[in-house]
Formats: C-alpha cells, structure tokens, sequence
C-alpha cells in the first residue's frame, strides 16, 4: 500500500520545520502537559554525518530518586499527623521506606533519547534513520510493549515502546519516518506494529 502523495511531509532536517501532525500514543496522556525534555547535553549524540538533534529526552536518576523521597516524607508527615510520634516505629519505616526509595529510585527504567528528523538513536548505541526503515516491529502486550526499527544498512533500534513517547514531540519525528518508510518504502512490518501505531489509519495519512 502506498500512499506518498497524502503522507504529511517530511521536515527540513535543518530546521525540523515544519513540524509532523500529532501520533497516536500507546498510554493515555495529558494532551496539554507540557513538553519534558531534560538537559540536551545529557542526551545522546548522533553520529557525525546526522541531521541537527531536534528533540531528546532525559530523565536523571537524581530526580527519579528526588520524587521517591518526597513521596515517602509526605507518608511520613500524614503518619505523625494522625498518630503521633513514635521513636521506634519512625525508625522502622525510614528504614524500610527509605531504603525503597533508594533502591528504586536507582533502578527505576530512566530512557535518554535523541531524534532528528530523519533518525532516532539511544543512550546504548542504538541509532536508525528513520525514513529508511527495512522492518517495524511491536511485541508485547499494552501497556508492556516493546518497539524495534532497523534501518536498510542494518542499524537497529529497540526500546520499551513507551519510551520515545516521553517526548511527544520527539515521538511526532519517529513516527513520521515510520509512516513514510512503511507505505513509501514498503517496510517490512509486524501485524502487531500494524494496529498498535495504527499504521493503516487513513487519517494518518492526512495528518489527522
């Protein structure tokens, strides 16, 4: 299927102008939340020849522990509002509570990503250029689902498709590409990639 004519247009890989219409989102978000970005120094960097970085996404472990421990302090407070001070019981939930905060807060899945134009990459090396995708694939199940592109040189790119929907603008570039290698390119693609990016979706086609 094809579909060149009615496809919205690719960007200025200069200027990233103009901008793709909206793409649908695997979770349900705050349409009117704010852009989250994270520091660009921090976001990875694409290989030398690439298009200018557009957008990037980067969440730092410091914050994701930050939230943690606010969470816990405010447990804390509720606590001792309505039951009182009690020296050994504090002790017993900084402990245990503040030791999951900790854990947590290191552990937690913190994606960093960067987009052009045409190409998207990841903390870990992976970089693909978007408009020139051999294979679309979605695995998993919603709302756990996993997205893996590989360009036709053989770069690949796989993420918790969650991830470069962070940044809905950063996920406006991808799918653009991803439309216009599918139905431009003839890029291979996954049944499940099919209906979870709603890739035969007419209304995508016009940028609706």
């Amino acid at each position: 299927m094809s579909h060149p004519a009615t496809l919205p247009p690719c960007p200025d890989p200069r200027t990233g102008q103009p901008r793709p219409p909206r793409a649908p989102l695997v979770r349900d978000r705050n349409p009117n939340a704010p852009t989250e970005r994270g520091k660009q120094h921090n976001a990875p960097r694409p290989p030398h020849e690439a298009s200018p970085m557009v957008e990037w996404f980067h969440r730092s472990r410091a914050r994701s522990l930050l939230a943690r421990l606010t969470l816990v302090s405010v447990i804390f407070v509720i606590g001792v509002f309505m039951g009182g001070v009690d020296l050994p019981r504090v002790l017993v939930f900084w402990v245990t509570l503040g030791s999951w905060a900790l854990i947590s807060g290191l552990r937690k899945h913190n994606p960093s990503l960067s987009a052009g134009v045409d190409w998207l990459t990841h903390e870990n090396g992976n970089f693909v250029l978007t408009y020139q995708l051999a294979s679309v694939e979605v695995a998993g199940t919603k709302p756990h689902q996993s997205l893996r592109l590989v360009d036709v040189y053989g770069n690949e790119f796989s993420s918790d498709l969650d991830d470069p929907q962070r940044n809905r603008e950063l996920w406006d570039l991808v799918y653009n590409g991803i439309l216009h290698s599918v139905h431009v390119n003839g890029a291979t693609i996954s049944q499940s990639a099919r209906d979870s990016l709603e890739l035969d979706n007419p209304l995508r086609f016009r940028g609706e």
